[in-house]
């Protein structure tokens, strides 16, 4: 007798979506992973923030090159770090509001607004002058092992640039 074609079908199917998700990261996992990363990386806690990256972390901001005129991208733990030691030397202050969540495979999609309060110094404004700016953005975090191998952000810079024209007049 012959099977029915629908159990045939399913038949080669399931042993690849049983493998896949038998080799998933738990959803909890990766989203107790993403929200304790998180929290060392708004809060500049650079220690810590270094437990998370391997030799192998990416940290890439394409969007970056649309407003600074220079993608970030960096490569390796130590270097993530270093760069962000140099570079949030004007940060005075970060919140990222996740309004959506999208927890899949080996992957976090953090969508939401950062809060930053930046030195006015970055935008040409006189010392002391502090600029609180809310931007639009989506974070992709890879995670495996408990480590963060990508970091993928995508910000709308836009509001930047209305402060830059501010401080200057």
């Amino acid at each position: 007798m012959l099977t029915p074609r629908p159990l045939r079908l399913l038949a080669l199917f399931v042993p690849g979506l049983f493998f896949t998700f038998a080799n998933a990261a738990p959803a909890d996992d990766l989203d107790a992973v993403a929200d304790r990363y998180l929290a060392a990386y708004t809060g500049q806690h650079l220690d810590e923030l270094a437990t998370y990256y391997t030799p192998e972390s990416v940290f890439d901001d394409p969007t970056s090159e649309g407003y600074w005129r220079q993608r970030f991208r960096v490569t390796g733990g130590e270097q993530i770090v270093g760069a962000m030691r140099s570079g949030w030397t004007l940060l005075h202050g970060f919140n990222f509001e996740v309004e959506k969540r999208i927890t899949y495979h080996d992957r976090v999609v953090l969508i939401g607004t950062s809060h930053l309060t930046l030195d006015g110094a970055m935008f040409g404004a006189k010392p002391g002058v502090d600029y609180t700016v809310a931007l639009q953005a989506v974070t992709i975090l890879r995670i495996v092992d408990g480590k963060i191998l990508e970091h993928l952000d995508h910000y709308d810079y836009a509001p930047l640039g209305v402060i830059a024209r501010e401080a200057r007049n």
